[in-house]
């Protein structure tokens, strides 16, 4: 008796100790309906659930058994009843839920469906395109060359291959040169390993950039600083060569127009240098070796406003407005201004009777003779005593604005002088000067010649010299018409 009880209590022992200190063991998934079944999958389970609601309501048999989820792990099913001969859809939604810790091993779970599945293996495409890879696409469930995969799966293919041959050029904000870009098309992220950039003092680059496929892809990376997309990225062949940096020149003249009792007009002048980054990674650091751009300009708006007061006197005033700007980096850029204004006094017969200045901001001459040492052009000044100093023409010191002249008023001739300048221009045009002195050589006297001929007897010439006279008057004219002719289309189709 004492042996079968220690026995029995070893049997209970060992049980113990497998159920509390043992491993505990996962149970699969499976599914429970609101009505207590159960089943493999949300289909199974609603399948018993409802041959239960069939039999509690009397109906003969259910079927087409459908589930949705409403999450990962529950949902409802819907099905059919059928009764006395008729089928029709069951009014009531059945709920069911997801027990259980996990999928069997070698399966993945389903959200959509419930069910766990074995999964699929690699699919083998044959390779027969000359042009690259074919594979296997899980969004287009077929085959396909790898530059027609949809966006994200071409962005993973492409995942650690060299852009290669593909060069990007591209526009990025980053003060040392794009980091990363947006490959044209694809948006697929390139991880930048040299860029070779040019760039300007608003701290626009462009490049021709070169590094490897990321992996990543952003439908939005055309709006991120350091990103381009297919507005401003261009893929250029890899014998191109590195964009140059160039030297911009602007030169807009100053054209007069009316504004109500004024005439204004607006000139500008500049010339900006752009920089270069040469940027790479070496020893595994990103390095960029950089020379900054430069700019100086200036920019004039003039008013012109004229008066005859009653004596007779003219007396026009003229403000310049100059805003002078200049840049020593990318968005490294100072800007001044100064308005000068000149009062000119004529007389009744034209004649300048008193020329006044005064000038204000950082640009304006000083008073020691040299008003256009500042290099700046607005050199309309007045010494202490009130006498006029002169109009400056721009020097070579050392003030912002690169020697950019302000515009100055020319005078306007009269009507007349317009029009017989006008005239004069037309008659000493070189294609007139060339018509009206073709001439037609005279003097000298006309050759003769005479023979025989076996069937027309004697042949003499002298009787064209005869008609000569006659003739020449009307080819001179003809020939005259005919070359003035050619001259004129030739001037008109150059």
């Amino acid at each position: 008796m004492r042996l079968i009880l220690m026995r029995l209590t070893t049997v209970l022992a060992s049980i113990f100790t497998i159920h509390v200190s043992g491993p505990l063991l996962a149970a699969d998934y499976y599914w429970v309906t609101d009505n207590a079944k159960t089943g493999s999958n949300p289909t199974a389970a609603c399948n018993l659930g409802f041959q239960l609601i069939a039999a509690q309501n009397g109906y003969d048999s259910h079927s087409n058994v459908s589930y949705t989820a409403t999450s990962a792990s529950s949902g409802y099913c819907e099905a059919y009843m059928s009764y006395a001969g008729s089928t029709f859809k069951y009014s009531n939604k059945l709920p069911v839920r997801r027990a259980g810790d996990s999928c069997p091993s070698g399966t993945e779970y389903d959200p959509s469906t419930g069910i766990c599945d074995v999964p699929p293996g690699p699919v083998e495409c044959d390779q027969n395109w000359s042009g690259g890879d074919i594979v296997y696409s899980d969004q287009l469930k077929q085959c396909v060359k790898y530059p027609n995969l949809p966006p994200e799966e071409f962005c993973e293919f492409m995942t650690g291959k060299d852009t290669g041959n593909t060069h990007l050029e591209a526009t990025s904000g980053d003060a040392s040169g794009p980091k990363s870009v947006a490959a044209p098309g694809t948006f697929c992220s390139v991880s930048v390993e040299k860029a070779d950039c040019k760039m300007n003092t608003e701290g626009t680059y462009n490049c021709v950039v070169s590094g490897k496929y990321s992996g990543g892809f952003d439908p939005n990376a055309d709006k991120a600083p350091g990103h381009c997309s297919t507005l401003d990225c261009e893929t250029v062949p890899p014998e191109d060569p590195v964009p140059e940096p160039e030297v911009i020149k602007k030169d807009d003249p100053c054209i007069y127009s009316a504004s109500g009792d004024k005439e204004v007009c607006h000139s500008s002048k500049s010339e900006e240098k752009e920089g270069t980054a040469d940027c790479g990674v070496f020893n595994g650091v990103a390095t960029c070796v950089t020379k900054q751009p430069s700019k100086n300009g200036i920019d004039i708006r003039t008013e012109v406003t004229k008066k005859i007061l009653a004596d007779g006197t003219t007396e026009t005033t003229k403000k310049d407005v100059a805003t002078i700007t200049k840049c020593v980096a990318v968005k490294s850029c100072t800007t001044s201004q100064t308005t000068t204004t000149t009062t000119t006094k004529k007389d009744s017969n034209g004649n300048t009777t008193s020329v006044g200045s005064t000038c204000t901001g950082s640009a304006c001459p000083d008073k020691n003779g040299n008003p256009d040492g500042n290099g700046d052009g607005l050199g309309d000044c007045t010494t202490g005593d009130g006498e006029f100093c002169g109009g400056g023409t721009g020097g070579d010191g050392d003030g912002s604005g690169g020697g950019v002249e302000s515009p100055e008023l020319e005078e306007v001739p009269e009507y007349a002088d317009t029009v017989e300048g006008y005239f004069n221009r037309i008659k000493n045009a070189p294609i007139i000067t060339a018509v009206t002195g073709i001439t037609v050589p005279t003097g000298g006297s006309c050759p003769t010649y005479s023979a025989s001929h076996e069937y027309f007897g004697s042949i003499d010439t002298g009787v064209f010299c005869d008609m000569g006279p006659d003739l020449l008057g009307m080819l001179k004219y003809l020939f005259l018409a005919m070359w003035a002719w050619v001259a004129i289309r030739t001037f008109m189709t150059a």
